[in-house]
C-alpha cells in the first residue's frame, strides 16, 4: 500500500471539511442575521480560520455564496420531501405541499431574501443553481395527466405558474402589505383549484 495515497486522501478529506465549515458558517449568518451581514472576516471569526484561508477554497465571496445557495436549495428539497403528503395524489395534496413551501420561508425569511432578492453573479462560476421545474415535478402531477385533467406538455407551465405565484405571494407577505398567512394560503389554494379543476 502506498502511504502517499493515504496522505492525499486525508488532505482531500481535510480540505472538504474546512470548505464545509465555511459553507456552514455562512449559512448560519444568512439564517440568523441575513445575507447583508455576511463578510469574510465574520466567517473567519466563526470558523477560527484566517479570512485569507477562505480565498484558498473560494475565489471570492460570490463563489462562496453560490455554494451556500446550492446547499440551501438541497436543504429545501430535503425538507419538502420529508414533509410532503403521501401519496402525492389529488388537489389537496398539492395544496398541502405548497403550504409546506410557504411555511418553510415564513419560518426562515432571511433565506427567502437570499434566494429571491440578493443578486449573485453566475457568469464566472461553475455553480449553477438551476432546476428544470417540469422534470422535477413531473411525477407529482402525473396522476392528473393519467386522469385527463391536464396534458403532459402543460406540466411545466402549471408548475411555473404555481412557483411564481408562491414567490410573489411571499414577497407581498414579507413586505407588510397586509397579506396574512391565512390569506396567503387561501389565495394559493384558489390558484391551485383553478389550475386543476
Amino acid at each position: 500500500m502506498n502511504p502517499d495515497s493515504n496522505d492525499g486522501k486525508n488532505i482531500s478529506i481535510k480540505n472538504q471539511r474546512i470548505k464545509s465549515l465555511f459553507v456552514q458558517a455562512t449559512k448560519e449568518i444568512i439564517i440568523t442575521e441575513g445575507v447583508g451581514k455576511v463578510t469574510v472576516r465574520k466567517i473567519a471569526e466563526i470558523t477560527g480560520y484566517s479570512y485569507a484561508t477562505i480565498y484558498h477554497y473560494f475565489s471570492d465571496l460570490n463563489d462562496l455564496l453560490l455554494e451556500v445557495k446550492a446547499k440551501m436549495v438541497g436543504d429545501l428539497v430535503e425538507y419538502m420531501e420529508l414533509h410532503k403528503a403521501d401519496p402525492m395524489d389529488g388537489v389537496e395534496a398539492i395544496k398541502k405541499e405548497n403550504r409546506i413551501f410557504i411555511d418553510y420561508f415564513i419560518d426562515q425569511p432571511n433565506i427567502f431574501v437570499f434566494f429571491y432578492s440578493y443578486r449573485l453573479d453566475y457568469s464566472k462560476s461553475d455553480y449553477a443553481v438551476k432546476t428544470d421545474l417540469g422534470e422535477k415535478y413531473g411525477e407529482t402531477y402525473q396522476n392528473f395527466v393519467t386522469k385527463g385533467i391536464i396534458k403532459q406538455e402543460d406540466i411545466s407551465v402549471i408548475v411555473k405558474t404555481i412557483i411564481y405565484s408562491l414567490y410573489g405571494a411571499l414577497a407581498l407577505y414579507f413586505s407588510n402589505n397586509g397579506l396574512t398567512k391565512n390569506k396567503l394560503y387561501e389565495d394559493i389554494d384558489q390558484i391551485i383549484e383553478s389550475l386543476f379543476n
